[in-house]
C-alpha cells in the first residue's frame, strides 16, 4: 500500500521506522498484525508482538500503516491522535471504539507453558488493565501462596503433567468464585469432551483477537 502525506493529518501525533531490507511479501504483510500468526520457527516466537502493539494503538485511537514491497524494504507509519482529539487519557481507555473492554484491576492466574505464548498474554492482559501472574504449568499453580486471590483463571488445556480443566478443579477448591477461561488450538468437539466435568466456564479457541479476550474476559467475570 501507499502511505498517505503526513499533510493529510496535521491534528495527529506520529512516528515511523524505516529500512532499506528484502521488504514483507504480500501473503506475510496481509497477515502481519494477526494474533499467532509468525514466520518464525515453533517456540521462537508467538506471533503476538504486532498484536499486542497494533492493540495499543488502537486503543489510543490510532492506527498503524504498512509500506513494504519485496527488495525494497518497508515503512511502518503510527499514527496517534493529537490534542485536537483530546488527551484525556482515562476517556480513551473507556472509550468503546477502540473495541476493548478494560479490566478493572481484577487478578488473573494465566498458565501456558510456552514461554513466547506466556509472555504475549501477559503482555495483553496487563495492557487491558488486569494485574496478572504468569507460570508455566499446573505444579507451580498449585504451588502460589494460598493467602493470595484471584479473580479468573486463564489456562490452556494442555499442559505438562495436569490439564488445564483438572486445574481449574483444584484451584475452585481453594477459590470458589474463582472465573475460568480455558484456551486450546483443538477443535472445539476435542476441548467439549475434554472438559466435560468443568462447570461455569468459557472456551476461547486459538487463535483468538485480543478485542474477543478482552470481551471474554468481562464475561466471565461479570458472572463470576
Amino acid at each position: 500500500m501507499q502511505l498517505k502525506t503526513l499533510q493529510e493529518r496535521p491534528w495527529q501525533d506520529w512516528f515511523e521506522v524505516e529500512d532499506n531490507g528484502t521488504g514483507i511479501p504480500e501473503h506475510v504483510r496481509d497477515r502481519m498484525f494477526e494474533p499467532f500468526f509468525t514466520t518464525k520457527e515453533r517456540g521462537l516466537g508467538t506471533g503476538l508482538g504486532l498484536s499486542v502493539a497494533l492493540g495499543i494503538v488502537s486503543r489510543h485511537r490510532g492506527s498503524i500503516e504498512v509500506d513494504s514491497r519485496e527488495d525494497h524494504g518497508t515503512r511502518v507509519l503510527v499514527l496517534l491522535p493529537g490534542e485536537q482529539v483530546g488527551s484525556n487519557a482515562a476517556a480513551v481507555r473507556q472509550d468503546p471504539a477502540s473495541g476493548f473492554v478494560p479490566g478493572r484491576g481484577e487478578r488473573v492466574l494465566l498458565v501456558e507453558d510456552e514461554a513466547a505464548t506466556r509472555s504475549g498474554l501477559r503482555d495483553v492482559l496487563e495492557m487491558l488493565g488486569y494485574k496478572t501472574v504468569a507460570v508455566e504449568d499446573a505444579e507451580q499453580a498449585l504451588a502460589l501462596d494460598p493467602t493470595l486471590t484471584f479473580d479468573l483463571l486463564i489456562t490452556d488445556l494442555m499442559l505438562p503433567g495436569l490439564s488445564g480443566a483438572a486445574l481449574a478443579e483444584q484451584l475452585r477448591e481453594r477459590w470458589p468464585d474463582l472465573g475460568v477461561i480455558v484456551i486450546s488450538g483443538y477443535s472445539e468437539d476435542r476441548i467439549a469432551e475434554m472438559v466435560q466435568n468443568l462447570e461455569s466456564a468459557y472456551f476461547m479457541h486459538k487463535p483468538f483477537s485480543m478485542t474477543e479476550l478482552s470481551h471474554e474476559i468481562r464475561v466471565a467475570l461479570n458472572e463470576k
